[in-house]
């Protein structure tokens, strides 16, 4: 079995807004991360996993966690930074509060923090915060 693939299935649907959003199952907690199918198409076809897994920063609450996915050659990133294109020293902030929701207009960028990895590693994903995701 590929990197690509899973053993949880991706579950689809359309939201409030009519558009077309992925349910991926995220190890290690009985909950999915929602994204749009687009977003989710784009990372796979860039050969990042369906594995997704949520880390903590130190906290067992799911406000201090996020979702993260191990990408082909390289150690993990947040699944949130490779959606929104996020720089280096661009923190992702989730507007809702809900880390699991990574539909574009629920992410932004903080200036500031720690060096984070940039998204450089995948082209798609700068492709999108060069189009100003930051609406």
């Amino acid at each position: 079995m590929s990197k690509t693939q899973t053993l949880r299935p991706v579950r689809y649907f359309t939201d409030a807004d009519g558009i077309r959003c992925a349910l991926v199952p995220v190890a290690n907690l009985n909950d999915s991360a929602i994204i749009y199918a687009d977003d989710l198409t784009r990372l796979v076809a860039d050969g990042v996993s369906l594995n997704w897994q949520l880390n903590s920063n130190g906290s067992a609450e799911l406000a201090r966690s996020y979702v993260k996915v191990s990408l082909p050659g390289k150690d993990g990133r947040v699944v949130a930074r490779l959606v929104y294109g996020a720089r280096p020293k661009e923190q992702v902030r989730y507007r809702n509060g809900n880390r699991l929701d990574l539909r574009r207009p629920n992410l932004t960028t903080a200036s500031g923090g720690n060096a984070h990895k940039d998204c450089s590693v995948i082209a798609s994903t700068c492709d999108v915060a060069a189009e100003g995701s930051n609406e």
